[in-house]
């Protein structure tokens, strides 16, 4: 499938757009005035369709995220080591799962050849990792690729009304699995069944390394009655996303741009463009290491566009121009 490269001939002039655009709406959201800033001190952000909720008015208990990032030797410093920068610092406990150690990150390494072949070995003891060393330090596992980018405020909201005791397997839900790039959830309680009754049995999971990981997860865990978490919000959008915001918001895009496959992998179509997307999104793939500041001119002004230019509504425009906003400003109230 095709993928967004960043390249030294245009990356340069997206940075500078992008910092340009982030200078011009730093301006534009200080010249709202006092009001922007109650809002911001409230945590109260209405950008969209989906309920207003008052941080005094949620009984949260607190749900312990770890996030398994899976990376690679060649990838650390292009990629993870922005994951570890920005959305990574989110979660209480952050992982990254390669075969190379490095200290920087630091790294799982994990004793096996790299390559997209092996996915599903990676995937495999990664899980066999978690369980072994943190099952009773978390509640929900998330697995995402180094590329990925998670709303983690937007995460923990979602998973509050579930159990971690119950199996509970969500994420952007494809004909029997959930997308590996969009990254998918897994409760406590399906990694114990995962790896107890699953990985090491051949009639329940695939044995060997190789394999398309989210595929053969999804197999396994359908095996052992597993049922996929419908993601979706209130009207049926999306909250994770297999490409990247701009493909997503912008109608026409996926399908000139020759990401076809997604239409005929989504369970659930979604509506082409901005309407499919829910206003609480999770997470976007193939957003390299300098694109979560400078990720173009054209989406960023079209989500703009979408969200509106009102104080309430500025929020989101910030979150994807630069993550220290993001760090700053939880999209939902919800307490890390």
């Amino acid at each position: 499938m095709m993928k967004f490269k960043f390249t030294p001939k245009y990356g340069l002039a997206h940075l500078l757009i992008g910092f340009g655009i982030g200078i011009l709406s730093s301006h534009l959201y200080n010249t709202l005035g006092s009001h922007n800033a109650d809002i911001i001190g409230q945590h109260n952000f209405d950008i969209g369709p989906a309920p207003i909720v008052h941080a005094h008015e949620v009984q949260i208990t607190p749900k312990r995220l770890l996030c398994w990032v899976l990376t690679s030797p060649r990838t650390h410093e292009r990629r993870a080591k922005y994951v570890k920068q920005t959305w990574g610092k989110r979660c209480h406990i952050l992982i990254f799962i390669s075969t190379k150690y490095d200290p920087t990150l630091p790294t799982v390494p994990l004793n096996m050849t790299e390559g997209r072949i092996n996915l599903w070995g990676k995937t495999r003891d990664a899980f066999t990792h978690v369980y072994n060393h943190y099952l009773e330090s978390a509640d929900f596992f998330l697995k995402a690729d180094d590329d990925t980018y998670v709303i983690v405020e937007n995460l923990l909201h979602l998973l509050q009304p579930y159990d971690p005791n119950e199996t509970l397997y969500l994420g952007c839900e494809f004909k029997g699995y959930m997308s590996g790039g969009a990254g998918y959830v897994l409760s406590k309680a399906t990694v114990k069944l995962l790896v107890e009754k699953g990985l090491s049995n051949p009639k329940i999971c695939k044995q060997g390394n190789d394999g398309i990981e989210d595929v053969e997860l999804g197999a396994c865990l359908r095996n052992l009655n597993v049922t996929l978490g419908d993601s979706r919000d209130e009207s049926g959008k999306h909250r994770f996303f297999p490409l990247r915001v701009i493909d997503h918001i912008n109608p026409g895009r996926i399908t000139k741009f020759r990401y076809d496959w997604f239409w005929e992998y989504m369970k659930f179509r979604p509506e082409d463009g901005p309407n499919g997307c829910s206003a609480y999104p999770i997470s976007f793939h193939y957003i390299e290491g300098q694109e979560l500041v400078a990720m173009g001119i054209n989406s960023i002004y079209t989500m703009f566009n979408i969200y509106g230019a009102n104080s309430n509504k500025l929020i989101l425009f910030h979150l994807f121009m630069a993550d220290h906003l993001i760090y700053k400003v939880q999209v939902y109230p919800v307490h890390i």
